[in-house]
């Protein structure tokens, strides 16, 4: 409470005259609000993209997706590793409004998942999605996004059950809006979200049950930004946000014992602000930092504060070189039943290059520090991908790709390393 009065209190003595104030400054006609860059990568190419379908005021997508992947270490486990290649087919549907303003689009795919030699970790996802934006006038802007996906996680997930004889599945539903308006080179902006998170049960191999109704929860979030623009090349921005955890597993459910469970619903208020800047006409960088408290329901956890980070830099070295960079420190619900939230802190690094027009290659790397409160648990992990995508037209591109990855855990049943070769054929109408 008491750092929400002093949050509070900033906002009506400094924040809120300010902003104030430079909603009448004069208008520079920015094109942007903050400066962003662009990698080498995400150029648009005209010549492969997708023709579509028209139908009325919409283009229509129909893309398949076949990949065909090794993995080295398919249960991701300390000890006993199992290889196995899966053949993934994932159909998608993708449509999109051709309107002068407002816009509307609609999504769905399925994918299923075959594995020749475990046929326990066969599985189907799908889902079905839809966003919209209403221009309510040339500076305003409102947009809802809203998805629902039955999904299967990955076994290399930190939060899965990895004892189970298959992976764990669940719904999930993802509901964002946001409301956008401009004054001159002000930017304010009003984000809201809602997720619900619904796990089914893992089996035993003896057919006991994993249960994994703990960890059904939903989430509320709500989150007030202003941007603001000094000039065409640097940028504020300034940002607060409320979110709540609820779990489903509580006091009132029948199965829960006091003394013996624990309640693990909390609240976070995060407050934060940074620069992005367009240090030359290739080099942008988004630097941040912040604020965050989290405090919990059940008194015997301690409430968790700490410093948030955001930094991201891209450089786009030459006309076909682009290197990224990033780091961030910020709060993730967690799964284990003896620890509600874990601080995720994480460094990334990337490069692009256009080895050929339609030829794309790709270098991802990143370390990640993941401390679980309150327990002493700090789980290290390491990733690197190298790839390369090849447009062979307008309907078609190839992709093959390696992956790497390693956790080193204080609880060493988490550990494991794993190795991915993927070979995937994107065909596209």
């Amino acid at each position: 409470m008491a750092l929400t009065a002093l949050c509070s209190g900033l906002a009506r003595a400094v924040l809120w005259p300010l902003l104030a104030a430079l909603v009448f400054l004069p208008d520079l006609a920015l094109s942007q609000v903050l400066p962003e860059g662009r990698s080498w990568a995400d150029i648009p190419r005209p010549e492969y993209a997708p023709l579509g379908i028209r139908a009325g005021g919409f283009n229509v997508y129909p893309r398949l997706r076949t990949e065909a992947a090794y993995d080295s270490n398919v249960f991701a486990r300390a000890s006993d590793e199992r290889d196995d290649v899966v053949i993934t087919v994932r159909p998608e549907l993708e449509v999109q409004s051709d309107w002068s303003v407002h816009a509307l689009g609609l999504s769905a795919f399925a994918e299923s998942s075959i594995y020749p030699s475990i046929a326990n970790e066969d599985h189907t996802d799908f889902g079905i999605g839809g966003s919209g934006t209403y221009e309510i006038s040339s500076a305003t802007q409102l947009s809802v996004d809203a998805r629902y996906a039955f999904l299967h996680e990955d076994r290399g997930d930190i939060d899965t059950a990895f004892t189970a004889d298959g992976p764990i599945s669940l719904d999930r539903i993802d509901i964002r809006a946001s409301l956008q308006h401009r004054f001159n080179r002000l930017q304010l902006g009003i984000n809201a979200g809602f997720d619900r998170f619904d796990y089914d049960d893992g089996l035993l191999a003896d057919n006991s049950v994993v249960d994994q109704d703990f960890r059904d929860r939903s989430q509320v979030s709500v989150e007030g930004i202003a941007r603001y623009a000094l000039s065409p090349v640097f940028g504020l921005y300034v940002s607060g946000a409320y979110k709540t955890t609820d779990h489903d597993f509580s006091p009132e459910s029948v199965d829960f014992v006091e003394g013996v469970d624990l309640e693990r619903d909390f609240d976070e208020i995060a407050v934060d602000g940074g620069i992005a800047v367009e240090i030359t006409d290739t080099l942008y960088a988004t630097l941040g930092a912040g604020y965050f408290s989290a405090r919990f329901t059940d008194p015997s956890f301690q409430n968790e504060n700490g410093v948030r980070v955001r930094a991201d830099v891209l450089w786009n070295v030459t006309s076909l070189t682009t290197l990224r960079a990033g780091a961030a420190r910020e709060t993730q619900a967690a799964a284990s039943p003896i620890a509600p939230i874990r601080v995720n802190t994480s460094v990334t690094f990337g490069m692009d290059h256009e080895l050929l027009y339609n030829f794309i290659l790709t270098a991802d790397a990143r370390y990640q520090l993941r401390d679980f409160d309150p327990i002493d648990r700090s789980d290290k992990e390491y990733a690197a991908t190298i790839g390369g995508q090849y447009l062979l037209n307008t309907y078609a591109r190839v992709r093959l790709a390696y992956n790497f990855q390693q956790r080193n855990s204080p609880i060493g049943v988490f550990d494991f390393t794993r190795h991915q070769v993927i070979a995937r054929i994107d065909l596209t109408y």
